[in-house]
């Protein structure tokens, strides 16, 4: 299996991260998720909601990544239909593999459900469809409390990100404590390119560092892939995704 079969683009409607000024990102977003893929050189995608993007039915949005080996679709919890829509669409999809929770361990949105609200989502995700399909969800750094065990118990895999590139020296400590709270549990690590608590670029020293620790993590088999976010910054002109680019050029052909 080569590098590349790992790497995962963190998929969205273009625009939908400039379009209420939050996040302070220059330029204007036009790459759709299947350009970033297409861009960068990989072959796997996170179809991620955001802002009602993309509305379901999502049989046209799945039907342009047919080409892709694997593609994970964003859910909400206590959205039925959503979901009935995504399971449906990974009926119909061979290489949609699993649905999975964005901003979901925050304090508020786990006071609103327990966790047997989402064994039972897991449960549904499994059976209720042509085939099975796995649950996933994104954990922050800032979420690596004991209280969130019972619910990371009830995904298939988890996706680790640091949120705030501030933390970002403390990555490999981190990263410590996340295996830790989810045990055996399949971890998969994202990648931003931009720093977006604090509407700034990444130095391109902490995009090195970053790379090279989950690069490591990786090849010894303590992560399942990397998750680079986004095509939502891919065109606009920023240092760490030329930088991402170049990397996964050198690498990505390798052996892993």
């Amino acid at each position: 299996m080569k590098l590349r079969d790992k790497l995962w683009l963190w998929g969205q409607t273009p625009n939908l991260h400039h379009i209420y000024n939050l996040y302070g990102l220059p330029g204007v977003n036009y790459m759709t998720p299947l350009e970033g893929a297409l861009y960068f050189g990989i072959p796997n995608m996170c179809r991620v909601e955001i802002g009602g993007w993309p509305e379901a039915p999502f049989e046209q949005e799945a039907m342009v990544l047919d080409h892709m080996q694997n593609v994970v679709w964003g859910v909400r919890p206590n959205d039925p239909e959503m979901l009935d829509a995504v399971i449906e669409v990974g009926g119909d999809h061979p290489n949609i593999r699993a649905a999975i929770l964005d901003d979901f361990f925050s304090d508020t949105k786990l006071a609103k459900q327990p966790p047997s609200a989402i064994a039972d989502l897991r449960e549904k995700l499994h059976t209720a469809g042509k085939r099975p399909l796995d649950l996933w969800s994104v954990l922050y750094c800032t979420e690596l409390y004991e209280n969130r065990i019972p619910y990371i118990k009830e995904c298939d895999a988890i996706t680790f990100w640091t949120i705030d590139a501030n933390y970002l020296p403390d990555l490999e400590k981190n990263f410590k404590k996340a295996r830790a709270i989810c045990g055996d549990k399949p971890l998969y690590c994202g990648m931003y390119m931009w720093d977006y608590d604090n509407k700034r670029h990444i130095p391109l020293s902490l995009m090195q560092y970053q790379v090279d620790v989950l690069y490591h993590l990786l090849k010894i088999g303590q992560i399942e892939g990397i998750i680079l976010c986004s095509n939502c910054v891919g065109d606009i002109g920023l240092e760490a995704v030329t930088f991402m680019r170049n990397w996964i050029k050198t690498h990505g052909d390798e052996e892993i």
